[in-house]
């Protein structure tokens, strides 16, 4: 009895590195079949962690479906592996046709305070649609230092909702590195960046100090 238990145990691991590409592509059906079964493909997503890298290339697939209802599933399929690999994946999903999908991935890229996925939300701050200009902003907030420096850089853009967006973005932050920026952006001719520039400021504890003595 001993010999077969330790023989089970001992090919426990070959089995269970069988069974997760089973088990990945199963999970990824569920995930297609969304239209059809939207609380299994949710139940897909809280189950693709466990499998890590293993669903990687089947989610890159699912990303150039034709049904942008099946790419929003797969980029937040992405977003639940929580994993590095997936960062270029997300950057791509920047670019897809559907602003719905461009925001899930700006929602995923918000837990990566990296510079490559920070310069690549700050592409959609620098020339994405008003919508989508906002949920730039707020995921970079979210990106840490990195995150920080592209809004830094915002500040200075030619157009009016990127600035304002980025200015309102560090209204939420605490970085005392964006100061002098702030206090730069405090001549914008536009009334809205000057409102969260000042939220800003004041949130870093520099109130309505705007000149040395």
């Amino acid at each position: 009895m001993g010999g077969h238990a330790a023989g089970q145990a001992a090919r426990s691991p070959a089995a269970a590195a069988l069974s997760s590409p089973l088990r990945a592509a199963q999970l990824l059906t569920q995930l297609a079949a969304a239209a059809q079964d939207a609380a299994a493909a949710e139940a897909a997503l809280a189950a693709l962690p466990a499998l890590g890298a293993a669903v990687l290339p089947g989610l890159q697939q699912l990303c150039q479906n034709p049904d942008p209802n099946l790419r929003w599933w797969a980029v937040r399929g992405l977003s639940a592996l929580q994993l590095a690999d997936a960062v270029p994946i997300l950057i791509n999903c920047l670019q897809d046709a559907a602003e719905m999908v461009q925001a899930a991935a700006l929602l995923a890229l918000a837990s990566y305070a990296e510079a490559r996925a920070a310069a690549a939300v700050g592409g959609v701050l620098a020339g994405g649609s008003s919508y989508l200009v906002r949920q730039a902003g707020d995921a970079l907030r979210q990106m840490g230092a990195a995150g920080e420096a592209e809004l830094i850089a915002a500040l200075r853009h030619p157009h009016e909702a990127t600035r304002a967006n980025a200015a309102r973005a560090l209204a939420f932050t605490d970085g005392q590195q964006a100061i002098a920026a702030l206090f730069a952006a405090l001549d914008d001719e536009s009334a809205a960046v000057c409102y969260w520039v000042e939220q800003a400021l004041e949130r870093r504890g520099t109130g309505m100090v705007y000149f040395q003595p």
